[in-house]
């Protein structure tokens, strides 16, 4: 099966990440973590408070695509940094560390889309960036650690797991092995305060926490009206066709389901090929479209036939209740 083209998929192919992109509001105030330091060889740390994520409140505030999106925002950014800590230091930084703090990690982490959230995250860094990361120092991991990490686990490379390192009790004082005290909050064991005498550094570092309901979408039933609908048959696909005849035009869509999961994929065959040769251009897979609504844009970078597909062929008895908008947009047009 072929690799996701996720700067496609993202609608990043031909942005500037660093500078051009900006997160949605929630994502800046919720989504944890931040670049805060160097290690011990000059590579640039990322803290990541992983255990206070809420991913349901995300993910009722916003689509899953938007947590990709900052956190290739965030590897780019750490590609930058990489950059600037070589021409500084004048030798070759290529890689970053991230300090993982599993404090607050609990049962709600175990919510069904979000560890898929998760582990999509985790397969798009494995395409795109596989080597970016040093090393991944983790803090106050919690007797669940074990089950979470299990599920996560199928979606590492072997060269990733050997790169984890967990800590026990005596964490800040392990972490020293790594990194020196100065480049440290004092919160992580170290000697920097933030604004304040802020020992979390908040000024540098989100550290997420439940997002309030004043984010979360509110427009469901009006906008339910306004979709299309279909019932797509036990062991059977729904398809809907289009044709590009301009490079870069963005194919976009949003649906839900009732009750039930569905699969989704986009394929791609040149004009007057048959079926039987179209290409996965995003791989099909099952979306829990009955929990959170799925939505996202795909840049089309060849002329040709897209289809999008929806499969219930995997489902003997259960026909799937479909509300969908998709359309094409050219790239002058935009969403």
């Amino acid at each position: 099966m072929p690799k996701t083209d996720w700067k496609a998929r993202l609608g990043f192919k031909d942005l500037d990440i660093v500078n051009e992109y900006n997160p949605p509001e929630v994502i800046k105030h919720y989504y944890p973590g931040g670049y805060f330091g160097v290690d011990k060889h000059g590579c640039p740390i990322f803290i990541d408070p992983v255990g206070t994520i809420d991913f349901k409140g995300l993910l009722h505030s916003i689509n899953a695509d938007e947590l990709l999106r900052m956190r290739m925002f965030i590897a780019e950014c750490g590609i930058n940094l990489c950059e600037k800590q070589s021409e500084k230091l004048g030798k070759e930084i290529k890689q970053i560390t991230v300090l993982v703090d599993l404090e607050g990690l609990g049962l709600k982490h175990m919510w069904k889309p979000g560890v898929r959230a998760f582990n999509t995250i985790t397969t798009m860094f494995e395409d795109d960036y596989p080597d970016l990361m040093k090393q991944a120092l983790v803090v106050n991991a919690p007797r669940i650690f074990p089950v979470l990490f299990a599920l996560v686990k199928p979606f590492l490379g072997e060269e990733t797991k050997r790169k984890i390192k967990i800590f026990g009790g005596s964490w800040k004082r392990d972490l020293l092995k790594y990194i020196d005290v100065q480049q440290l909050p004092v919160h992580y064991g170290g000697t920097k305060f933030g604004k304040d005498g802020d020992t979390l550094c908040k000024d540098h570092i989100c550290y997420g926490g439940e997002v309030p309901k004043s984010y979360y979408s509110h427009a469901e039933k009006t906008e339910q009206e306004t979709l299309d609908s279909a019932v797509v048959r036990h062991g059977s696909q729904f398809c809907i066709d289009f044709k590009v005849t301009e490079p870069g035009s963005i194919l976009h869509w949003h649906f839900k389901t009732e009750e039930c999961d569905i699969g989704f994929g986009i394929f791609y065959m040149k004009e007057g090929q048959k079926n039987g040769s179209m290409v996965e251009v995003i791989s099909m897979d099952k979306r829990q479209s009955h929990l959170v609504p799925e939505d996202g844009f795909y840049t089309c970078t060849e002329n040709g036939i897209y289809v999008i597909k929806f499969d219930n062929s995997y489902s003997w008895t259960r026909n799937k209740k479909l509300h969908y908008r998709v359309g094409l947009a050219s790239s002058s047009e935009g969403l």
